[in-house]
């Protein structure tokens, strides 16, 4: 949690500072968000970084769960099932990876980026197409806490969210996947 919360930390204060605005307002009743300096707007809600950061550590942090008459603090990974898990994950891994391209551009190994370019990842499932060796370039990507677990073994079959995806003679044929169907118990 201390990884992802330090990381977190980072991109926001790198936010604010690339901004003029002091302040980001969001409004969960438009559905809309800004960077803005003047005086706020009613129903916005006004964030500087320092309260960003506060609300961000008490989520990450202060995560509790039942189980069996026990009360449980999670202590790894994002909180799973919260309302923000999906966000915080995201824009998590979206930093390290606006790193790690940032800094290929920087030493000029564009080949690197031009190679993770057909890539594409929906909240902490990644497709990888055309880069076998992927496994290797996601330890630099990622932190060691993360570990990436592959999904077939095939190079020219696999599953991505809802897909099957399979290469015959240089096509890809893409049907309909259920994790379900893989699992070796029945799901009632």
């Amino acid at each position: 949690l201390l990884t992802i919360f330090e990381g977190l930390k980072q991109l926001f204060i790198k936010m604010y500072n690339n901004e003029l605005s002091p302040k980001l307002l969001v409004s969960s009743t438009y559905k809309k968000a800004f960077w803005y300096t003047g005086v706020s707007y009613s129903c916005y809600k006004e964030y500087t970084v320092d309260k960003l950061i506060d609300a961000l550590e008490f989520v990450l942090f202060n995560t509790y769960v039942q189980f069996s008459g026990h009360k449980f603090c999670q202590t790894t990974g994002i909180p799973m099932g919260g309302n923000a898990s999906p966000f915080i994950a995201d824009l998590y891994l979206a930093w390290c990876e606006y790193v790690f391209i940032s800094t290929n551009v920087r030493q000029n190994n564009m080949s690197i980026v031009r190679a993770l370019s057909n890539n594409c990842r929906y909240i902490d499932d990644i497709l990888v197409v055309d880069y076998i060796g992927f496994g290797d370039i996601a330890q630099q990507i990622y932190p060691k806490e993360l570990t990436l677990e592959k999904s077939s073994p095939s190079i020219v079959r696999d599953a991505f969210l809802d897909l099957y995806i399979r290469i015959i003679r240089n096509t890809f044929i893409i049907g309909i996947y259920n994790k379900v169907d893989d699992f070796n118990f029945d799901v009632i």
